[in-house]
């Protein structure tokens, strides 16, 4: 993760590793009226995702993941939540994770929509948005089920292995962190 960062879905099922519901968005092939798959979004979906977001006072909460250039900003892809609409200017306020670098800011829907549109190096897909909810309330995708041993069963495991190590849920308020010797694996240093 720290050096190669985190794609969409990987995203996607971290958040299902910890329980929520995760809806996977990403631009239209072609941009706002091009055509897609499934999970396809035009701008005025995304559009209506984020009004809907900002309008409720709990979840879903939107998440973007974005190329930062297209926005005229240094660094590569990006994830941000989305904190308010402004219909007037048809803006959201990007609730910007790497604050050191960055306030949050206000930024055009269409603006924000098209820097979704590039693809990711890692999956040749765009990147897109995800719509986070509280438990896991629909049925999960093939291959991002929840880890049984999470929840105090048995079966199944967590589709970011490496990651579930550090962050991952194992039991009720229990949480387990790498061991140092596996750090120092991860980083190259002889054990």
């Amino acid at each position: 993760i720290e050096t190669e960062g985190v794609t969409l879905g990987e995203f996607a099922a971290l958040g299902r590793c910890h329980g929520a519901s995760v809806d996977v968005r990403r631009p239209r092939a072609g941009g706002a009226d091009g055509e897609g798959a499934a999970d396809a979004a035009s701008e005025a979906d995304f559009r209506a995702a984020v009004v809907g977001a900002c309008s409720s006072a709990g979840s879903p909460y939107v998440v973007v993941s974005f190329l930062r250039t297209a926005l005229g900003q240094t660094g590569t892809g990006h994830f941000s939540p989305i904190g308010a609409y402004h219909a007037q200017s048809d803006s959201c306020l990007v609730l910007d994770i790497a604050r050191f670098k960055l306030p949050p800011y206000w930024v055009p829907i269409r603006a924000l929509y098209d820097a979704m549109v590039p693809e990711d190096e890692t999956t040749g897909k765009p990147r897109g948005y995800a719509l986070l909810r509280h438990g896991a309330s629909v049925a999960q995708a093939a291959g991002t089920e929840r880890s049984m041993a999470q929840l105090g069963g048995g079966g199944g495991r967590c589709p970011v292995v490496s990651v579930k190590r550090e962050y991952c849920p194992i039991g009720p308020g229990v949480r387990r962190k790498t061991s140092t010797m596996a750090r120092r694996k991860l980083a190259g240093i002889p054990t």
